[in-house]
């Protein structure tokens, strides 16, 4: 099967869900949506578990968060570090290419 042919069948599953979930939303009758229900009082034994509620509320949570933010600061620190460089030689290629044979631009280039 290739990648065109499984995209295909992603991309109809898609909005063959689309429609089924709109045609659920929508009453026979063709009067207002139906609501869901509310969520009612808590479940006895039901556990509910948030991913981002416990890295926000524990000590381990908020360390890696804190860490995450460091190696974003120093991956940007880098980052902006080779962008300046590549620019300060695009610039210095740019104001040079005018006297440079179109052999020697080329390679440069």
């Amino acid at each position: 099967m290739t990648l065109k042919t499984v995209l295909a069948h992603g991309v109809s599953l898609v909005a063959a869900c689309s429609l089924a979930g709109a045609a659920i939303a929508q009453p026979a009758s063709g009067g207002p949506p139906i609501t869901p229900p509310s969520a009612g009082p808590a479940l006895t034994g039901v556990c509910v578990f948030s991913f981002q509620r416990l890295m926000a509320g524990s000590q381990v949570g908020r360390a890696v968060q804190t860490r995450l933010q460091q190696i974003q600061g120093q991956v940007g620190a880098e980052l902006n570090a080779e962008g300046t460089a590549l620019n300060t030689d695009i610039r210095t290629f740019e104001t040079q290419r005018a006297t440079l044979t179109p052999a020697v631009a080329e390679q440069r280039g």
